[in-house]
């Protein structure tokens, strides 16, 4: 499966808990043949790229704990979530009203409830990395949103969540 499909699976597709967690290729998760370079590198887009799965899935199951899908996942053996991600999607869960409030101080002429799945959850991510953890350079944390929207979303994801972060990050 490319990562095609995932994008097709995870923007169309009505999602139950696993289908997200089943359609992701492993060499994403590797970090040889997809991510070139410094390692380190590799390991945080991974682990981002696992946070942003986990969000994403949350916004579909509000009933189920971050814990729980991460069982789900870890289950399915084709995602191992790493500690970082753990941390940081329990991080988001557990402050997700905070993170809303700053997305909503922030849409221009727009309403939480109109941006896709997937433009959600990595602002959900993004603010919580720019406000919250900090533990990034402002540039990484939104280049990396953006490159995650250019995999998972549409160009106008990418567009409107490089637009968002950059006026969280701004103040």
């Amino acid at each position: 499966m490319h990562r095609r499909d995932v994008y097709y699976t995870l923007k169309n597709a009505t999602l139950n808990l696993n289908i997200a967690f089943l359609y992701i290729p492993s060499e994403l998760y590797q970090g040889d043949s997809f991510f070139e370079g410094d390692e380190k590198m590799a390991e945080k887009m991974s682990a981002r790229e696992q946070t942003f799965i986990l969000t994403f899935e949350k916004s579909f199951n509000n009933d189920v704990t971050i814990d729980e899908l991460i069982g789900f996942a870890n289950e399915s053996e084709n995602l191992t979530v790493c500690e970082k991600a753990k941390l940081a999607a329990k991080g988001i869960d557990r402050n997700l009203e905070e993170i809303d409030g700053i997305i909503e101080k922030h849409l221009r002429s727009w309403r939480k409830s109109r941006l896709s799945k997937v433009a959600l959850a990595v602002l959900r991510m993004g603010v919580y990395e720019l406000t919250l953890s900090k533990t990034a350079p402002v540039g990484v944390i939104i280049s990396e949103a953006v490159n995650i929207c250019k995999t998972y979303g549409s160009d106008e994801d990418k567009t409107f969540v490089n637009g968002v972060l950059g006026a969280v990050a701004r103040g």
